[in-house]
C-alpha cells in the first residue's frame, strides 16, 4: 500500500484524496486552515456551479493550454455527475451550468467531507507544509511549520494559486514547488475587476447593461466577452470585464498598452448595414418633440445618457430634433466605441482565479512532474485557468480524479 501526502483541501485536493483512498493508498490530507474546502463556499454565489456542459477547450487559457483538452478528455463532464451521484450530489442545468440541486455550496463540500471520512483519508488542519525534500532513491520528507517531518511515497501538490488568500491560497505552493526546481509561470491575478484611471466612472457608477466588450492590445484587437457590465468607480466589474481580466494582466505585466472598447448596444453590433443604428438614432431624434436627454429615456441608464451626451459635447436640454449629423456621429462613436485605458487588474484578494503556475512542460499526461518520479499536481496551482461558469471547478475535480488515481497506482 503506497502512502499518498496530499498538500492543500480544496477542490482539487479533496478528490485527489478521495481518488487515490479509492485506489487503495494510505493518504493524509494537509490543509493549512482551520477547516477543509474554504473556497468552494464562494464559488457560483454560494451556489456552486460545479461545471459546465459546454467543456470546450475555448473556454481555458494558460501558456500551453491544449493540455487542458487531453485532461478533460480523461475525465469528461459525464464523469463528473457520475462522481458527484455517487457521493449524494443530484445535479441540475441552468443554461449550461451545472449546480446542486439543493444550490448550496456547503452541501457539495459536506459530501466531499462525509466521503474523506468515509474513504479513512486522515485530514490535518492548521498544518502549513513550508517543504518537500526527496529521498534517494524514492520517496519524500514533507516538513510542517511546527517543525514535524513524514516521509511519503508519493506527493500530490493541489494549494491552489494566490486567488482569494483568506480561503488558503497563498501562494505557497509555488514556493514548495520552486524549491524542487519546478518552473512557474508567473501568476497573476484573474477573473477579477479591470482597474482605469480614466475620469468618468464616478458619476456612472453602480450602472449595469448589457455591453460588449472588445480587449485591445497595443491597438490590436485581443478577445471580445459580452453580458452584463457593472461599472465601479475605479474601472469596470462584471461577467464580460472578468473574463477578459486574465489576458490583460498578462498584457499589463509584459508593459503593453491595454483599452476595453465598449459597444453598449451590443446588439446593433455585426449587422451587414452599418448605416442601420445611424438611421434608427437619427429617426428618434428626429420625430420626437424632446429634448436630447429624452430622447435616449429607454435606451439608456439615465446616468449613461448624461454621459453620453456630454462626451459627445451635447447639451442635455439641447432640441433632438436640432442634432446635427455631425453631432449624431459624435454620439454613436462613444456608444459604440467607448474607450477605457486599463491600468492594473484588481488584487489577488478579489480575484477568483490565477493565470499562471506550473509550466505544463513540466508534466506528463498523468500530472506527474516529469523530472520528479512520484511528484503530482493538481488544481489551480497548474497554468491553466477557465472562464466564469464553472469551468475552473471541473478542471479541479479533473485534475484532482487523474493526480489522485495515477499517484496510488504508479
Amino acid at each position: 500500500m503506497k502512502k499518498v501526502g496530499v498538500i492543500g483541501a480544496g477542490p482539487a485536493g479533496m478528490t485527489a484524496a478521495i481518488a487515490a483512498a479509492g485506489k487503495g493508498a494510505e493518504v493524509i490530507l494537509f490543509e493549512q486552515k482551520e477547516r477543509v474546502g474554504q473556497k468552494i463556499l464562494a464559488t457560483g454565489n454560494g451556489k456552486c456551479n460545479l461545471a459546465n456542459t459546454n467543456l470546450s477547450i475555448d473556454f481555458y487559457h494558460g501558456m500551453h493550454y491544449k493540455f487542458a483538452e487531453k485532461i478533460l478528455d480523461r475525465f469528461p463532464l459525464q464523469d463528473t455527475i457520475a462522481f458527484f451521484s455517487q457521493i449524494g450530489i443530484y445535479t441540475k442545468n441552468r443554461n449550461g451550468g451545472l449546480y446542486p440541486n439543493s444550490e448550496q455550496a456547503s452541501a457539495v463540500l459536506d459530501c466531499l467531507r462525509m466521503e474523506l471520512r468515509r474513504r479513512q483519508i486522515k485530514v490535518r488542519t492548521d498544518s502549513k507544509i513550508i517543504s518537500v525534500r526527496l529521498l534517494s532513491p524514492a520517496g519524500f520528507i514533507i516538513k510542517e511549520k511546527s517543525g514535524r517531518e513524514e516521509k511519503f511515497d508519493r506527493i500530490i501538490l493541489a494549494a491552489g494559486s494566490k486567488a482569494a488568500p483568506k480561503t488558503g491560497s497563498d501562494g505557497s505552493g509555488y514556493k514548495i514547488a520552486k524549491g524542487l526546481g519546478i518552473h512557474i509561470i508567473k501568476p497573476l491575478p484573474a477573473l477579477t475587476q479591470l482597474k482605469s484611471e480614466d475620469g468618468w466612472f464616478k458619476g456612472v457608477s453602480g450602472v449595469r447593461c448589457d455591453a460588449l466588450l472588445t480587449l485591445c492590445i497595443d491597438g490590436k484587437a485581443a478577445a471580445r466577452e459580452r453580458g452584463e457590465l457593472q461599472i465601479v468607480d475605479y474601472g469596470l466589474s462584471g461577467i464580460p470585464a472578468f473574463q477578459l481580466s486574465g489576458r490583460a494582466a498578462r498584457a499589463i505585466d509584459r508593459k503593453c498598452r491595454v483599452e476595453i472598447k465598449i459597444h453598449f448596444l451590443p446588439e446593433f453590433d455585426g449587422m451587414q448595414d452599418p448605416s442601420y443604428l445611424t438611421e434608427f438614432l437619427w429617426k428618434r431624434f428626429d420625430q420626437m418633440e424632446k429634448t436630447c436627454e429624452e430622447a435616449l429615456i429607454g435606451l439608456f441608464h439615465k446616468k449613461l445618457t448624461a454621459y453620453f451626451l456630454r462626451a459627445s459635447g451635447i447639451r442635455t436640454q439641447e432640441a433632438a430634433k436640432d442634432l446635427t449629423k455631425e453631432q449624431l456621429n459624435r454620439l454613436i462613436s462613444v456608444i459604440t466605441n467607448c474607450s477605457v485605458t486599463v491600468n492594473a487588474v484588481n488584487s489577488y484578494e478579489h480575484a477568483q482565479t490565477c493565470t499562471g503556475g506550473i509550466d505544463t512542460e513540466e508534466l506528463d499526461s498523468n500530472l506527474q512532474v516529469k523530472k520528479i518520479p512520484g511528484f503530482y499536481v493538481a488544481g489551480e496551482i497548474i497554468d491553466i485557468d477557465g472562464a466564469c461558469g464553472g469551468y475552473n471547478l471541473q478542471w479541479a475535480w479533473a485534475t484532482g480524479q487523474i493526480a489522485g488515481a495515477c499517484a496510488a497506482n504508479d
